[in-house]
């Protein structure tokens, strides 16, 4: 399974507990598949809903902040939604951004991509989330959220995320994903600075309680490409 061969890979110490607590129960994120993150799906689209976005992130691959003019309208996302569900081998279907619960209409294609028979995800900065949008999100058939956590204390991540109050934020709505249920898959960009601020995240003491590994080696793009 694609977990083992994250776990190998990360070196994560921790692999063993979470195959016991966590293991069977992010099975319904990979829609079917022996698999975990974007590592062991069979194909699946990625679809980046808008480019706007509330915070302001020095790696940011979309160079997220306002949204294209031409970007689908509600109507236009349930046909491409229809589109997707022509093709067998797509059973989950991944929303990102940006920061999707920018879109006011975002309820809308995750309802249809559900009633389709899709799997839903979404990766997400977690700051617009409280109880009620993570039910609704629960409602809506999101069994995964990706959440980005770049550092372990608020100067850490804020640095990163452009925006004062950004880590507090994500940490409310962590906790209210988990509340309702939603499995965290915890991203963490793997710069020097932050890879020196989460050692010891294997710790249980020290580690939020999430249901994928915690690392997944990356690379610069765009913006992140272009900051020093």
């Amino acid at each position: 399974m694609s977990a083992l061969y994250v776990g190998v890979l990360a070196r994560w110490r921790g692999l063993p507990r979470w195959m016991l607590t966590y293991g069977i129960r992010c099975l319904p994120g990979a829609a079917g598949s022996r698999g975990m993150g974007c590592i062991g799906f069979p194909a699946h689209p990625v679809w980046e809903l808008t480019t706007a976005c509330n915070l302001r992130c020095i790696h940011c691959h979309a160079s997220g902040g306002k949204p294209f003019p031409n970007e689908l309208t509600t109507d236009e996302a349930k046909r491409l939604l229809d589109q997707l569900a022509e093709v067998p081998e797509f059973r989950m279907m991944a929303f990102t951004g940006g920061e999707p619960l920018v879109r006011k209409d975002l309820f809308e294609p995750l309802a249809y991509s559900q009633a389709l028979g899709f799997t839903n995800t979404m990766a997400t900065n977690a700051t617009l989330i409280d109880d009620d949008v993570a039910r609704r999100l629960r409602r809506f058939g999101l069994v995964i959220a990706a959440v980005s956590l770049d550092g372990f204390t608020a100067e850490q991540h804020d640095n990163v995320r452009g925006i004062s109050g950004s880590f507090e934020a994500a940490m409310r709505g962590m906790r209210a994903l988990r509340r309702a249920g939603i499995i965290l898959h915890v991203n963490i960009t793997g710069d020097g600075v932050q890879r020196r601020a989460t050692r010891g995240v294997d710790e249980p003491r020290r580690r939020p309680r999430y249901g994928h590994p915690p690392y997944v080696p990356t690379r610069p793009c765009w913006a992140g490409a272009q900051h020093k």
